[in-house]
């Protein structure tokens, strides 16, 4: 769960400001092709970056899957939400988050040095100068090659190592225990939890039974359940489908696709994007950290990414990595058939 901190109001619009923390940026140092500078599309007159009535930003690195769906679109783009570290738009049925280096990359984020100080219109014109993006009012400079973010984990060579298995367990189990067994109903307890049915329940058995279309429908329950930008629900989905990655790789893909295709039915555009990403097996890089250090890594290294991981959102990496470690058994009966 993603919780709002802080909002202002114009009209009938709010701007929710929430405090995302921090990760460490991993750049996997891809680089633009030669053809990125020769590329022109026709815009109309703008005036320059450098005039003060535009707000000018510089890109510091942006995932590839973001680069192939943005790069040399024209037309307009939707503001979904401006927070204090992020701006979300939506380009086409993509959402394409821009943020600060603080909250680092992402499978759907552009990274800037500054976002808007000011309040973007809901419409924003979108097109392209050279190495230039505009947003509106917002001018986004690119350099002449810029560097590339591939938020797609190398699922074909990860193996999990079990010392580390349960280490992350123990971690987990210590933050949900500091939290007062997970607050504000969050999955898995909480006093709020105990007052109502969780959907984990009927996942639970479906999973036992090794029934694919029980089990899609038991996710189904789970998506768009619980407060935040991004429910508890929702959180919890995305680290389960990860964790099938974890252990099918490309085969995991149709199942996790199913559960993707309910969830975004159910549930809000932002939390529907880290659904999608992760039912492609993509993941931010505090995941692609975590998932590093799984595979045997220094303990202090684990140690680190997992609270990297947990840092995220009000409860939402409590809750993924509650997700990770049910699909990973967690001492249940882990529904490996569903994805052969």
């Amino acid at each position: 769960m993603m919780r709002d901190t802080k909002t202002c109001s114009w009209g009938n619009n709010v701007i929710d400001a929430t405090p995302l923390l921090s990760c460490s940026s991993v750049s996997s140092g891809w680089k633009a092709d030669s053809s990125f500078s020769r590329r022109r599309y026709r815009v109309e007159a703008r005036p320059k970056c450098r005039d003060l009535r535009v707000c000018t930003s510089t890109l510091c690195s942006i995932s590839a899957q973001t680069w192939e769906r943005l790069y040399g679109v024209a037309g307009e783009a939707t503001l979904l939400g401006q927070f204090t570290r992020a701006v979300n738009i939506m380009v086409a049925d993509h959402l394409i988050a821009l943020v600060l280096p603080e909250i680092g990359n992402g499978p759907f984020h552009a990274v800037v040095d500054v976002l808007p100080s000011t309040v973007l219109p809901h419409y924003l014109p979108l097109s392209w100068d050279a190495e230039q993006l505009w947003l509106g009012p917002w001018c986004v400079q690119f350099q002449s090659k810029p560097t590339f973010w591939d938020s797609r984990v190398a699922w074909e060579e990860f193996s999990i190592d079990a010392e580390a298995y349960r280490d992350l367990s123990a971690f987990v189990k210590v933050a949900a225990q500091s939290r007062d067994a997970w607050q504000d109903g969050v999955i898995l307890g909480g006093a709020a939890g105990k007052r109502q049915v969780s959907p984990l329940t009927a996942l639970d058995a479906a999973g036992k039974s090794g029934d694919a279309d029980a089990f899609v429908a038991a996710a189904a329950l789970l998506a768009g359940w619980g407060p935040g930008l991004t429910p508890s629900g929702d959180d919890f989905l995305a680290g389960l489908m990860l964790s099938f990655w974890a252990q099918k790789g490309e085969a995991a893909r149709p199942l996790c696709e199913r559960i993707a295709a309910v969830a975004l039915l159910r549930t809000t555009r932002l939390s529907g994007a880290f659904l999608q990403a992760a039912a492609n097996g993509l993941a931010d890089a505090r995941w692609h950290a975590l998932l590093h250090a799984l595979t045997g890594a220094p303990g202090v290294m684990l140690k680190q990414a997992t609270r990297e991981v947990l840092a995220f959102g009000a409860t939402s990496g409590l809750d993924s990595l509650a997700g990770f470690l049910w699909g990973l058994g967690n001492g249940r009966s882990c529904p490996y058939p569903l994805c052969s």
